[in-house]
């Protein structure tokens, strides 16, 4: 009997241009331009089912699309890989990816660790990306249907601590598979780096058990407990302390904070795991006068009101217990801009006021809407003080649109997103069914043609199938994925609008389509880049950062800018490197806060997930489906005996993920390609001044020439080294 209908579709639209402007033509020659050469594309997943038993297949389907234009790329590389909690890979597969989607299957193996783990998918474009947000996770459970399989449940006394706090730990196992009467579980606190402590207690299943523990006095920034049973049932869960460094990062609405205007700046707060968090406080100005109040919205979102003044800079202040009396600066106020703000949202309309002062008034600027990478609408105007716009919604895709302003040579003056309402896609399902044959009949209003889809996904299951809820639609482009589903009522519309304005596109920015010479893509797997933070956290700008690194000859070092950042250009990382900031006279040391590269980004992302994961059923449920599926899981993947693999050295892994074999030399060692030879920066690589260093694969000596590397497969590549001993050179 059919029980669950699941339906997710992706929107790939286009529509018409309006008049051209001068600023348009700009654009669209920009856009051109800029799209012909931009390949940061986003993988989505999807499985078949969230519960495993070792042995069985992961049915998964996959698809990439370009950030940009939201279209299905025609060739990828995709990376498929599964995770447990530890960070052990499982099982990993590489794919070539036609047409823009896969459906595959990737065996677990028999020796998989029973507990929770991450089916994680990533093209290749991602890896030499650098932003880990662009795959695509999925959390599953693998279950080996043994003796002593549990559900954890954890709850602590208090929802903040103190340094050196006793925490009062409570927690129930619930037995999903027959067990005994007590279970040995093992008890550690970790920090967002190391392990700080563990200790085993035998616990009675089935009843509430306490469990003491204590605090470090000293500043950890970031701690969370991990509970483990004897069979790796395991469940993690973070204890805040109030001397977590929290980081707050604010937006103004427009993009540009503009004085003598009242003007919504909306914050997002995170704590040392990356989660938001609500704060709240109050805004001040240098001389400690009081100025606004910043309110929590939702879910790790403020709002500020604020009417700044010219050469004033402010701060919030944080009132609330969680980050208590940290501090953070406001964005600069500017004496002159333009500045966007959505007034209203209507069905029909979405009403907008345009705020120009100084150089920009009497001047002819163009307001325009574009998504996906296709223009909806442009507007020629001349600046007053204040411009009002209605835009009809059906002039615009449903969905989320992006408003700017521009000027006649293409600067960029203002920008936002916006969540247009109207029209909203429809599905209806009927099912027609008798003894033999089910009919499912799908029908999609007119909406669908209009926005062009090109397909939808439908997956069909039985009674006895275990399904989690569905989740909403988050929109995974958007560097903060909507928290809450497409918004319905008139106040789901103001908050989802007014969180959007602390929002915008990861992977590009308008500035980028209008000067494409300014968006040569960084390349972030050559550099080492970071945040200088001084007194309360604040960000800290021409300081002297200083980096000691074992592959570079001598300390180095450069200035962080008005926002604290800094970068080390050509300089990958290192487990041994140590990067430390000082002011500019050289009497006070900062913090500093290194960003990530692709695997370190990776892993954050998996402790955040694993931190937030709460159970995705109850355990009446899980024993309901696997006393409905016993015999079937029993028998998963019998006859696929496999023993456990040996370790890989991290060059082994990086030639088995897809990356081309020039890019894992680079991250091996930085190095310039001079006449089609390999030359590492700051040396000769021989004494006769021969530049190519000798290039050795799987012991095979190859000679200097990079063309070798060209038509080699990574995955059939066990070893790879460049030699620039002078022996080695001559000897060849």
């Amino acid at each position: 009997m059919i029980r669950t209908i699941a339906i997710a579709f992706i929107l790939l639209c286009s529509n018409i241009v309006n008049a051209q402007t001068p600023a348009l033509d700009l654009f669209t020659e920009g856009m051109l331009k800029f799209s012909s050469e931009f390949n940061t594309v986003k993988t989505l997943i999807k499985t078949d089912k969230n519960i495993y038993a070792p042995g069985e297949n992961i049915w998964f389907d996959a698809t990439v699309l370009n950030c940009l234009t939201k279209q299905v790329v025609e060739n990828s590389n995709l990376i498929i890989m599964l995770k447990s909690e530890s960070g052990e890979v499982i099982a990993d597969s590489r794919h070539l990816v036609l047409g823009g989607r896969l459906s595959n299957t990737l065996q677990i193996p028999s020796w998989a660790p029973q507990g929770n783990v991450f089916f994680i998918a990533y093209a290749s474009e991602t890896f030499q990306n650098g932003d880990a947000s662009l795959a695509a996770i999925q959390p599953l459970t693998i279950t080996r249907l043994r003796r002593n399989n549990f559900s954890i449940n954890l709850k602590t006394d208090k929802e903040i601590y103190k340094p050196g706090d006793n925490i009062r730990l409570s927690m129930i196992l619930s037995p999903i598979t027959p067990s005994g009467r007590r279970e040995r579980v093992t008890i550690s606190l970790h920090s967002s780096q190391n392990e700080l402590f563990s200790k085993r207690e035998n616990i009675r299943i089935n009843e509430i058990s306490t469990v003491n523990l204590k605090i470090p006095q000293e500043k950890q920034n970031g701690l969370y407990l991990v509970v483990k049973t004897s069979d790796n049932n395991s469940r993690r869960l973070q204890i805040p302390t109030t001397i977590d460094a929290l980081r707050v990062v604010f937006f103004a609405e427009g993009g540009k904070f503009i004085s003598n205007n009242t003007q919504r700046i909306v914050y997002r707060a995170f704590d040392p795991f990356g989660k938001p968090v609500n704060v709240s406080g109050k805004i001040y100005d240098r001389q400690n006068n009081l100025a606004g109040e910043a309110k929590p919205l939702k879910d790790g979102v403020g709002v500020i009101s604020l009417l700044p003044m010219p050469d004033k800079d402010y701060f919030l202040k944080i009132e609330s217990e969680y980050g208590n009396k940290q501090e953070f600066k406001l964005p600069t106020v500017h004496a002159e801009g333009v500045a966007i703000t959505l007034t209203k949202t209507e069905e029909t309309a979405l009403r907008l006021a345009v705020y120009n002062s100084g150089e920009y008034l009497k001047q002819n600027l163009t307001l325009l809407a574009y998504a996906s990478g296709a223009i909806y609408l442009s507007t020629n105007y001349v600046a007053n003080t204040r411009n009002n716009f209605n835009i009809a919604t059906q002039s615009l895709p449903y969905g989320l649109v992006t408003l700017a302003v521009i000027n006649s040579e293409g600067d960029v003056l203002s920008k936002r997103l916006v969540y247009n309402p109207n029209p909203q896609p429809e599905v209806k399902i009927y099912i027609e069914s008798n003894d033999e044959v089910a009919n499912i009949h799908i029908q999609s209003d007119s909406i669908f043609s209009a926005t062009k889809i090109s397909r939808m996904g439908i997956t069909v299951v039985d009674e006895h199938m275990l399904t989690a809820k569905a989740l909403p639609l988050n929109y995974d482009f958007l560097k903060y994925p909507l928290i809450s589903s497409p918004p319905l009522t008139v106040l789901e519309h103001f908050i989802t609008n007014t969180e959007l304005i602390a929002n915008q596109y990861k992977p590009l920015s308008l500035s980028q389509i209008f000067q494409p010479e300014t968006a040569l893509k960084t390349d972030n797997m050559n550099n080492v880049s970071g945040t200088v933070y001084g007194r309360r956290n604040k960000p800290e700008s021409n300081a002297t950062v200083m980096m000691d690194h074992p592959e570079k000859p001598s300390l180095i070092s450069v200035k962080s800018d008005e926002e604290g950042k800094f970068v080390f250009k050509n300089t990958t990382w290192h487990s041994s490197m140590s990067v430390t900031a000082v002011s500019e006279n050289g009497r006070r040391t900062y913090d500093v806060t290194l960003d990530k590269a692709f695997s370190n980004t990776m892993e954050d992302l998996l402790l955040r997930e694993s931190l937030s994961r709460t159970p995705a059923f109850d355990s009446p449920d899980i024993s309901r489906y696997i006393n409905n599926n016993i015999e079937l899981l029993r028998h998963a993947g019998i006859g696929t005996e496999t023993p456990r693999p040996t370790n890989q050295t991290n060059t082994q892994s990086l030639l088995q993920s897809g990356v081309s074999l020039l890019e894992v030399i680079r991250i091996i060692k930085p190095y310039n390609i001079v006449s089609n030879q390999i030359v590492f920066q700051g040396s000769i690589n021989s004494l006769n001044f021969q530049q190519g260093a000798l290039i050795v694969v799987d012991g095979q000596r190859m000679g200097t020439s990079i063309n070798v590397l060209e038509n080699m497969n990574p995955a059939e590549v066990a070893s790879i080294k460049v030699s620039t001993n002078f022996a080695d050179i001559q000897q060849y």
